[in-house]
């Protein structure tokens, strides 16, 4: 993104568009910059109420993000487009690719802290003869053996809405953008692996390869006149969002399993700069 962010740069070097005077009513924005999660789309803890699948195998709740997606910071890359109708006032659209990463080590932090409680019941583990074994999880058992197969969230944003500029000097404008979008998040599928003699893994897979929602979007940005049509800028904007999809968890090596709806509540603050040339 560094590398992005410096050929950014480099271009703005290059000649403008146009020199003239004819006022611009066209531009067009190369972005990148930092996705910051927070809330849901952070939290790695579960809703610790009653399973809803509990009576098909298990009291199975801290295997699974169940509302909360365990996501870090990641970054974001834009393209966007604003037409000038007014003076200062304007049509955007934009198209954003965006990534975050897994907090698998917050993740199994949890599992580690919760271990010794009862929300992790260890007799409500399925045997083959039906029973409880504590065996499968002493409480000794240290929840930093997990390991999680969860690739990066990718979502891809088409966001339209409205733009409104104003200068404030000769070579400083302030720009505020606000509007909706349609999202697309993939990668909702993940493993739990437990090296035990009795459970291997638990898997998570939706139902379908994405899901797709409704955006929020507003933001800033401060703007740097390079030029007589270049400028750069810097941008801060938050995005929200919720994307249902129904996960199919299956326990292996048993082959038991369960559909559930669940939910990756999309929340992101968002830091970067654009390259944004007029004509």
């Amino acid at each position: 993104m560094v590398r992005f962010i410096a050929l950014l740069f480099l271009l703005s070097a290059f000649p403008a568009f146009s020199q003239d005077t004819i006022p611009s009513r066209w531009e067009i924005s190369f972005s990148a910059g930092f996705s910051s999660a927070i809330g849901p789309y952070k939290k790695n803890a579960s809703d610790w109420g009653q399973p809803p699948f509990q009576v098909v195998f298990l009291q199975y709740d801290q295997l699974q993000k169940r509302g909360n997606a365990a996501a870090k910071s990641g970054n974001y890359y834009q393209v966007g487009v604003n037409y000038r109708m007014l003076k200062g006032l304007g049509f955007w659209s934009a198209y954003r690719y965006s990534n975050n990463g897994f907090d698998a080590s917050g993740f199994a932090k949890l599992l580690k802290d919760q271990r010794s409680t009862p929300l992790l019941p260890v007799t409500s583990l399925p045997i083959t003869n039906g029973g409880s074994d504590n065996s499968i999880f002493p409480f000794e058992f240290d929840g930093t053996t997990f390991r999680f197969v969860h690739k990066d969230y990718q979502i891809h944003h088409l966001l339209v809405g409205y733009s409104y500029t104003f200068g404030l000097d000769k070579k400083l404008s302030f720009s505020w953008k606000q509007g909706l979008g349609y999202g697309i998040i993939n990668n909702l599928d993940y493993e739990v692996i437990v090296p035990t003699r009795v459970l291997s893994k638990f898997v998570h897979q939706p139902l379908k390869n994405n899901s797709s929602a409704f955006l929020i979007h507003g933001g800033a940005s401060v703007r740097f006149k390079l030029g007589p049509q270049v400028l750069w800028s810097i941008d801060l904007d938050y995005i929200h969002g919720n994307f249902p999809f129904e996960q199919k968890i299956t326990y292996a090596p048993r082959s038991l399993e369960v559909i559930i709806d669940d939910s990756v509540n999309l929340r992101t603050w968002n830091l970067g700069s654009s390259l944004i040339f007029k004509w």
